[in-house]
């Protein structure tokens, strides 16, 4: 969806080969969109680890989780933007449009 929407993606199932990846280059990604539920770390630990490295990239979490739980770690985490699952091409949009305003 999100070469659908024109962005250049860059995509690792492993949250601790997402981190090093950034970790290598933080400069090279404009957005991060991740999973809540991940092997390693969640999606919130990820967040956390990415902040510390570069403090002003959005980071959107995607999740299965209901919206009051989520709501309240995204505050406690700094996340810019939770998708619920599932989402469509539409929200998508809008999500990334939102973190960039």
């Amino acid at each position: 969806m999100l070469e659908m929407l024109g962005h250049t993606v860059v995509s690792k199932t492993n949250s601790i080969e997402a981190l090093n990846l950034f970790k290598d280059n933080p400069d090279a990604f404009d957005i991060v969109v991740t999973d809540m539920t991940m092997p390693e770390l969640t999606g919130y630990e990820l967040a956390e680890e990415i902040y510390y490295l570069k403090a002003d990239i959005p980071v959107i979490i995607c999740t299965g989780y209901s919206q009051v739980e989520t709501e309240h770690e995204i505050k406690k985490y700094g996340i810019k933007k939770t998708l619920h699952k599932p989402f469509n091409l539409e929200e998508l949009s809008k999500a990334i449009k939102h973190v960039f305003n």
